[in-house]
């Protein structure tokens, strides 16, 4: 169900300000960063769907988890890998973002709407590691796990197709910027740690929407087409059948 609209030109103008200003510093994003700031409207639409899934976390029905928690539980047998290099479980993050009673939703419209003082760090936070990401690039450096300086990068932007869509590489921003958003934003609580934890909760609720409603979106899309075919990659299908069968299996 699409959440109401909440957001305008008007109430992201400053937010889309900053996030040029901040990510001018990154080359391979700049035509995905022109066109936000040419087409507003779309670029609402694009973020109206992320408040739309954090909604979904701030509301999830017990039914709900039972299924991210069975399509885990068939990913870890399967031996399928996540789409981040977080070690957090949303099982984990879930008990610890009812504790705090955060409203994730909210916290996410404060961003957009320029009206929070997490928004200028997480943005330099943002453009640090995609300019590092690149700087790795140009050196002939590749990201490695266990590598102290790979956890100080963003890299996927470097490895987009020349003609990727500027509305997907926007997937990719506003996604990685949630991300770093959420660690300033919920950081009193401990939940995340890592540059990547967000992406457990993000990733979750998306899956359980793909397998819980008819609805399309624009994200999911973005996610699922493969790189070499000009999306992100993020969401293989082996990856999105944990989630057809825990729903399968749960009936």
């Amino acid at each position: 169900m699409k959440i109401e609209t909440r957001l305008t030109p008007a109430t992201i103008a400053i937010y889309t300000e900053k996030l040029s200003e901040a990510l001018s510093i990154v080359p391979e994003i700049t035509e995905a960063l022109t066109w936000l700031n040419e087409n507003p409207s779309l670029f609402i639409d694009i973020l109206e769907e992320y408040l739309m899934l954090l909604s979904h976390i701030d509301n999830l029905e017990e039914s709900h988890v039972q299924i991210i928690t069975a399509a885990d539980r068939l990913r870890q047998e399967r031996n399928i890998k996540k789409n981040s290099a977080s070690h957090i479980s949303m099982e984990e993050f879930l008990h610890a973002i009812e504790s705090s009673d955060e409203i994730l939703s909210d916290l996410a419209h404060q961003a957009f709407s320029a009206d929070t003082l997490n928004l200028d760090q997480a943005l330099q936070q943002l453009a640090t590691l995609m300019s590092n990401g690149h700087k790795m690039f140009e050196r002939g450096g590749t990201p490695m796990d266990g590598d102290p300086a790979s956890d100080s990068v963003i890299w996927g932007h470097t490895q987009f197709k020349k003609d990727i869509k500027p509305e997907v590489a926007t997937h990719f921003i506003v996604s990685h910027f949630l991300s770093q958003y959420f660690l300033y934003a919920l950081k009193e609580h401990a939940i995340l740690k890592e540059k990547d934890d967000f992406f457990v909760p993000l990733t979750s609720a998306l899956l359980l929407h793909m397998v819980t409603s008819s609805e399309k979106l624009s994200i999911t899309e973005a996610w699922s087409t493969p790189r070499p075919e000009g999306g992100l990659g993020w969401l293989t299908e082996d990856r999105i059948a944990t989630y057809k069968d825990a729903v399968t299996k749960g009936e």
